[in-house]
């Protein structure tokens, strides 16, 4: 093993590591959900509210998908924004709202959210900027038929904008499976349907991955480590050598090349 395999092992195995889940999602979460079309009625505390007033916009503009795609500032924070979003990092309360587990500052939701595990309950958008700013990597739980709905490229786009490295879930719709992939988003599923409901419990806890396929295999088991202590087997959904390279070429971490491309 030459120096430069080893220098490329250690900095795969660092960059696997400590992933913190952005949102934990439960089934059949669309991409309406995701990154909703219609315009809604929007705080001037929330993320959206903000950027309209700070830009003189008018609310009409978030009703037009063309516009939201060709401005990704208003892309961004409209991702995950939907009313009737229900992330379990932020109980009882639905909407685009988490919890940071940072020491940045971040923005005090417009509405009474609890608090967990000494974490600060902020909007999506605000604890994505905050990790993105510390360099922290950022993925996102879901439960069965993740990204169903007719505006995949949105949804995949406004994820990846906001630092999401990868997903995993019970299972995908397979038209947004494949528009995450483009993205450069690491699309996974739980090999036990039953670990979903374990880890969708673990909001404090960090995500780590090891066991990557050889270069020739498409799909394979990898093991997830959370910080908590429970492992659990993922499956990388890649179905062709052609997604992988897909994906390699969009991919924003380089240290994953090391894990599946040969010297």
């Amino acid at each position: 093993m030459n120096d430069r395999t080893i220098l490329l092992a250690q900095a795969s195995k660092k960059g696997l590591s400590d992933f913190r889940p952005l949102v934990i999602l439960k089934d059949a979460i669309t991409t309406e959900d995701i990154a909703p079309l219609s315009a809604e009625e929007t705080g001037e505390k929330s993320p959206i509210g903000k950027y309209l007033l700070e830009n003189k916009l008018p609310k009409s503009c978030l009703d037009s998908p063309d516009h939201a795609q060709e401005n990704d500032h208003l892309l961004v924070r409209k991702t995950f924004s939907n009313s009737q979003l229900d992330n379990l990092m932020a109980p009882e309360t639905k909407g685009g709202y988490t919890q940071y587990f940072g020491d940045a500052h971040v923005a005090v939701p417009d509405v009474p959210i609890e608090s967990l595990n000494q974490a600060q309950a902020t909007f999506i958008y605000d604890a994505a900027f905050a990790y993105q700013q510390s360099g922290r990597k950022l993925l996102v739980i879901a439960g069965e038929n993740y990204g169903e709905g007719p505006s995949s490229l949105r949804a995949a786009r406004g994820t990846a904008l906001l630092g999401v490295s990868c997903i995993i879930a019970k299972s995908f719709n397979e038209k947004h499976r494949s528009q995450l992939i483009k993205q450069g988003i690491l699309p996974l599923t739980f090999q036990k349907p039953d670990d979903y409901q374990k880890v969708a419990r673990m909001h404090s806890c960090t995500f780590s991955f090891s066991d990557f396929p050889k270069p020739t295999e498409s799909m394979q088991e990898i093991r997830l480590e959370a910080s908590c202590g429970f492992t659990c087997a993922v499956s990388l959904q890649f179905k062709t050598i052609s997604e992988r390279d897909n994906y390699l070429s969009k991919v924003p971490l380089p240290y994953l090349r090391g894990c599946f491309l040969e010297e």
